[in-house]
C-alpha cells in the first residue's frame, strides 16, 4: 500500500464507462480522468472532512499519475481536490 505523507492523498482514478444507454460501445478517447476515491490520505489531513472512500473532483493536470498494482492512481495535493461528491 502507498501511504502518502503530508497533505497529500492517494486517489484510485474512475474509469468513464464507454457505453451509451442503449448499449452503443463507443470508442475510447485519450481523456484523463477527473474523479476518483480516496484510498488513503497524509497525517496532514487528520481533522478535515476528507474521509476514506470519499468520491472526490480534481483537475485532469492535477497532481502524479502512478500505477500499482495493476491500477491507475493518482497522488495530489489536499488543495487540489475541487469537490466530494456525496
Amino acid at each position: 500500500m502507498i501511504q502518502p505523507l503530508e497533505n497529500n492523498v492517494l486517489i484510485l482514478l474512475e474509469k468513464k464507462e464507454n457505453k451509451t444507454e442503449s448499449g452503443i460501445i463507443l470508442p475510447e478517447k485519450d481523456e484523463k480522468p477527473t474523479s476518483g476515491r480516496v484510498l488513503a490520505k497524509g497525517d496532514g489531513l487528520g481533522a478535515t472532512k476528507l474521509e476514506l472512500d470519499s468520491m472526490v473532483v480534481f483537475d485532469k493536470y492535477a497532481g502524479i499519475d502512478i500505477r500499482f498494482e495493476g491500477k491507475e492512481h493518482k497522488i495530489l495535493n489536499y488543495n487540489e481536490i475541487l469537490a466530494i461528491i456525496k
